[in-house]
């Protein structure tokens, strides 16, 4: 029960949380699997395999493609024995704020009503999703990626010892 509780207020399991390269604790796994498909131009599957390699060679990240991929770089992705298709984009802008860098958290979640929109329509797509033992802010950060809706990082919205902060007590 412990494990299934860090796995829903951290939002990844437990290989796939920081880098372990000496300097880098700080970066997050899912950071440095987008960056590398991002920056280097690498497939969801060639920026795992590059992440997983152990310290010193890099991260040591044991990742799946739902947990750290940038899915709305492949319009159409096969995930985890489900094909996705990024075609739940409306006319209006669909964007979501993850506040939290281990991946969207429930306090507060803010969605443009694009990407409402989208998640209600592709909702079925991301039943498979159901199987991990998430809450449903994880299960909803998840399905956003997979149904290809753009994600902004705002830490700043957000201070929680959950998301690895120390926030100021309230007076």
């Amino acid at each position: 029960a412990a494990a299934g509780r860090r796995l829903q207020m951290g939002g990844a399991s437990e290989d796939c949380r920081q880098c372990g390269l000496p300097g880098r604790t700080m970066d997050m796994c899912e950071d440095h699997v987008r960056w590398l498909q991002r920056n280097k131009r690498m497939t969801c599957q060639e920026a795992l395999e590059v992440t997983a390699r152990p310290p010193p060679i890099d991260c040591g990240c044991k990742c799946t493609k739902v947990e750290a991929c940038d899915l709305s770089a492949e319009p159409d992705a096969w995930l985890d024995g489900h094909f996705m298709r990024g075609d739940y984009m409306s006319h209006t802008p669909a964007v979501y704020i993850n506040n939290c860098r281990f991946g969207l958290h429930g306090p507060i979640e803010v969605l443009s009503s694009g990407a409402v929109t989208a998640y209600v329509d592709g909702m079925p797509s991301c039943m498979f999703l159901l199987d991990q033992p998430w809450g449903e802010d994880k299960y909803m950060d998840r399905c956003l990626m997979a149904l290809g809706i753009t994600r902004m990082n705002v830490f700043s919205l957000l201070s929680e010892v959950a998301c690895g902060e120390e926030p100021a007590p309230c007076k």
